[in-house]
């Protein structure tokens, strides 16, 4: 595999993360397999396996950017300002 600019390997990974909640999403974490990821990614297995060495890697990964997402939007003001919505 030809090196990537950081910027691209952030991309890729991305991309790959897209497509398993996509696959997940459809068929259900324990259904999906990584052959489907791959599908939907439309990816070579080694240009996924690079990045996420299993199904369990990857669903650690959403895990974590969800996480990340939810405590950025906490400690945001925003936060308040849906408060005063409710």
């Amino acid at each position: 595999m030809p090196k990537l600019a950081a910027e691209e390997l952030t991309k890729r990974k991305q991309h790959i993360l897209d497509a398993a909640a996509r696959c997940f999403s459809k068929r259900g974490y324990y259904h999906a397999t990584m052959r489907d990821v791959l599908a939907e990614a439309k990816l070579s297995s080694g240009a996924v396996y690079h990045y996420f060495p299993s199904k369990e890697a990857i669903l650690a990964a959403l895990a974590q950017a969800d996480s990340e997402a939810v405590t950025a939007r906490i400690r945001s003001n925003d936060v308040r300002a849906d408060l005063k919505k409710l």
